[in-house]
């Protein structure tokens, strides 16, 4: 590879590629590891031709090409290669590879990989037999480890998998690095390449000789004569009585980890396991990753902040005794004090309220830290003491008061529109913009409409029914209680392609209780949920849900709190796209059309075939669905209606939706598929725009 002279390569092992399929990325690399028998493929070599001159950039892949098919099959040689030539496909497979740091990291267990024998460098002819020799002082210590680097250059990056909360681990640190350090001078290298010579710098006169290591501390002495900069790392002044730090003596995470208890550590593991890889820190305003961070351009605010803070909270608590598994002597009376100072607890409120709980992180985070949870586990925590606010009870159990209002829509608004309600709810409650009651209500439209809506669901009628064609449809309580109308045309749209739509009666989701840490009464919530949906599960026929956010709650938090047990809800993209294929033949086409799609955050993260999927169905009518790269909202559910986070809200939203929209052209029009998005489009545009179904449904009606 290396006579083929290319611009780079750089591999990446097993380690790393197994993991890598289970994350987003791999969505988008996936294709290039769908040939028969790919699924064996481990480890992967990225080769990079570039040049200014097209035509010699052509010649050199392909006199690669043809030497890798004269070695293919041959023991030890490349099992298949794919090219890869467009913009796209190209920073997807570097994406692969600059994620390996962070894929490392969400390793399965105790022992992670650690950047301790990180960026080792040998001449590249000796690197076959170095890596050899490096993989057996791993395997004789009955390590793991993730290995990738730029192999062209002899630039290897070696992460062993250790628990450093383990103190015999981390006597490994020495062993290994002592061993490694061998390694490299054995082969004429050094042991950093690029970075992290600070921390080994007691090896540096092993490398430069005594002479040169001599110069470079009196270098020291020049510029730092008083060993202020930078303080035991590299060298120090040639005067000074200081030394080098020792590998030994090097202050460790594991150090203030191993404080918390193994069974609270275990509670909170995605804090702990957060690796530090910073793929939250992202400024792309398009991108979904972590709203709360690229609106206040505040680090804390940030998955790896609330991370952190979430592990020195847990810290400080075991510090002082106290269990986080009995109830607070003061249960719910303490009033916030005005000061953080006087609690730490309230620095992390700070961090975990300026949470959105989009729940992007949950995916696009390489270590899949879910901060939307740990937020849900630290307030269900924090409001054993302090009192909870109003507007965090209305908002936890806004479902089911609002569907007791159902049959009553007009009274609960007419409250609604009292001249001081908006004053009120803004000043006391703290919450502002509160949507009304659709009325008349979405049972009556359907009803009139010819739809049936179970009042409660008895398997013995329905298993005597003709089930051939039905969808079991499930109201949320955002869609059907406030957007009556978008609702009820998604309904339609299954009957009007020869479906027959049966609507669930209305089953709390819970979604509301888990975001603001009502986690006793959500458990509750979902066990009685999942009891009933598994039972209409047993009919064989789907279920499927209208809003992205209460469907995936069934398959993701459903999950983790009912001992892992996830519900059957389709999200309806997901069951047409496989669906409708079938039926190729049967559908009317619809024309044309110039719409473009903006997706929910969750439903584009948690499932990343989503926007294909949506493009599937809506070409199944002759219709192209262009997909809108967009960042959040800024809605996110009950957020952006709590006046404390309405301007963070409306920042949020000018950030990326408002110039997608504002640079419309004329006769372009917008679906969302998100209730909440739509809301927000709505409050701050005074437009109304249509979910993906509701749209065609119109066509179709």
């Amino acid at each position: 590879l290396v006579q083929a002279d290319p611009a780079a390569i750089e591999t990446v092992d097993d380690t790393i590629v197994t993991l890598a399929r289970q994350d987003v990325v791999w969505d988008r690399v996936g294709k290039f590891f769908s040939q028969p028998g790919d699924e064996q493929v481990k480890s992967i070599n990225l080769i990079e031709f570039a040049g200014n001159d097209l035509d010699v950039v052509e010649s050199q892949t392909k006199a690669l090409c043809a030497q890798l098919d004269a070695l293919i099959g041959q023991d030890h040689e490349a099992v298949g290669y794919q090219l890869a030539v467009t913009d796209v496909d190209i920073a997807s497979l570097w994406e692969l590879r600059s994620k390996g740091v962070g894929l490392l990291g969400n390793a399965e267990g105790n022992r992670r990989p650690i950047p301790f024998v990180e960026d080792t460098v040998v001449p590249p002819e000796h690197l076959a037999a170095y890596i050899k020799e490096f993989r057996q002082v791993l395997d004789h210590h009955g390590l793991e480890y993730g290995m990738f680097g730029h192999v062209d250059v002899g630039c290897l990056h070696v992460r062993p998998a250790l628990d450093l909360r383990d103190e015999d681990d981390e006597k490994l640190i020495r062993i290994i690095t002592d061993a490694v350090k061998n390694l490299v001078l054995k082969y004429g290298g050094v042991v950093w390449g690029e970075h992290g010579k600070g921390l080994r710098g007691e090896y540096m006169p092993e490398f430069f000789g005594p002479e040169l290591y001599s110069d470079l501390r009196r270098i020291k002495q020049l510029f730092d004569p008083a060993n202020k900069l930078n303080p035991g790392k590299l060298v120090t002044p040639i005067d000074h009585p200081d030394q080098v730090k020792k590998l030994d003596n090097v202050p460790l995470r594991g150090h203030r980890d191993r404080q918390i208890p193994v069974a609270v550590r275990e509670d909170f593991d995605v804090s702990i396991h957060c690796n530090g890889n910073g793929a939250c820190f992202n400024f792309d305003l398009d991108d979904v990753m972590c709203p709360s961070y690229k609106f206040t351009r505040d680090r804390i605010h940030s998955p790896k902040g609330r991370a952190g803070m979430m592990r020195e909270w847990l810290r400080q608590l075991t510090r002082a005794d106290y269990k986080l598994d009995t109830e607070d002597d003061e249960i719910g009376r303490l009033t916030q004090p005005t000061s953080p100072e006087s609690d730490f607890s309230l620095e992390v409120f700070e961090a975990m309220d300026g949470c959105l709980s989009c729940k992007a992180c949950t995916s696009m985070c390489p270590i899949k830290v879910d901060i939307p949870d740990l937020k849900a586990k630290f307030l269900n925590r924090f409001y054993t003491r302090y009192q909870r606010p109003l507007k965090d009870k209305l908002i936890a159990f806004g479902e089911r008061t609002h569907h007791r209002m159902l049959p009553v829509p007009f009274l609960y608004n007419a409250g609604v529109k009292l001249p001081f309600y908006d004053r009120l709810m803004r000043n006391v409650v703290g919450l502002v913009d509160t949507p009304q009651l659709s009325s008349p209500n979405y049972q009556s439209r359907l009803a009139k409409a010819g739809v049936q809506v179970l009042k409660e669901i008895e398997l013995s009628w329905l298993r005597a029914c003709d089930l051939s064609k039905v969808i079991f449809i499930l109201p949320d309580a955002i869609t059907s209680f406030y957007e009556a109308g978008t609702f009820v045309d998604c309904v339609l749209f299954f009957k009007r392609i020869g479906y027959e739509p049966i609507v669930t009666p209305f089953i709390e989701n819970g979604k509301g209780q888990h975001v603001k840490g009502f986690l006793q009464e959500f458990r509750q919530t979902a066990s009685q949920a999942a009891r009933q949906l598994n039972a209409l599960s047993s009919l064989g026929r789907p279920i499927i849900g209208i809003d992205p956010a209460i469907t995936l709650t069934y398959r993701e938090e459903y999950r983790m709190y009912l001992d892992r047990q996830e519900v059957d809800v389709w999200l309806a993209q997901e069951w047409l796209a496989n669906e409708l294929p079938h039926r190729a033949s049967t559908l009317p086409q619809l024309g044309k059309a110039d719409v473009a799609l903006l997706g929910h955050c969750g439903e584009k993260t948690s499932i990343q075939a989503s926007g294909r999927q949506w493009q599937a169905v809506y070409k199944a009518f002759g219709l192209e669905l262009e997909m809108v790269k967009a960042g959040c909202c800024g809605m996110a559910g009950a957020f952006g209606h709590e006046a404390i986070h309405y301007e963070e809200s409306k920042g949020i939203y000018e950030q990326s939706w408002k110039p997608k929209l504002s640079a419309a052209g004329p006769g372009r029009q917008f679906v969302a598929t998100g209730a909440s998005c739509r809301s927000q489009v709505q409050r701050f545009e005074g437009v109304e725009l249509a979910h993906p179904l509701q749209f065609l449904s119109r066509l179709l009606g």
